[in-house]
């Protein structure tokens, strides 16, 4: 099942212990900035694969959840120099009559892979 939040799509991979992530990324010049991204992902521990597409401009990341995470692959990526496109959506969400319903809704929002901020 894929999931998508922004410009990050997520995947159970077959094996279900990784996950597949991709990653749009921007700032990439040539078929070497693309190397460097997959070369400093691939010495990320917990990052199982890393192919990055200068063309297309995206990363598919296939890593173990249980030893790194969205925040350390997206963190790699901009300590290389790097940066991952974002988008921002809002969503009307009716029903919510107090504060503790927005902090349900921020809570369960922010749990999802991808999301940034709720």
């Amino acid at each position: 099942m894929w999931q998508t939040v922004g410009r990050l799509m997520t995947q159970k991979s077959k094996s279900n212990k990784s996950e597949r992530v991709h990653i749009h990324i921007t700032g990439m010049t040539c078929t070497t900035c693309a190397a460097t991204i997959e070369k400093g992902l691939a010495e990320t521990p917990g990052v199982e694969q890393a192919n990055v597409s200068f063309a297309s401009e995206k990363a598919i990341v296939e890593y173990d959840p249980s030893k790194v995470d969205l925040t350390k692959i997206k963190d790699t990526i901009s300590q290389i120099g790097y940066k991952i496109a974002t988008k921002k959506s809002i969503f009307p969400v009716g029903g919510m009559t107090c504060a503790s319903c927005v902090a349900r809704v921020e809570e369960a929002l922010s749990s999802v892979p991808g999301v940034i901020s709720a």
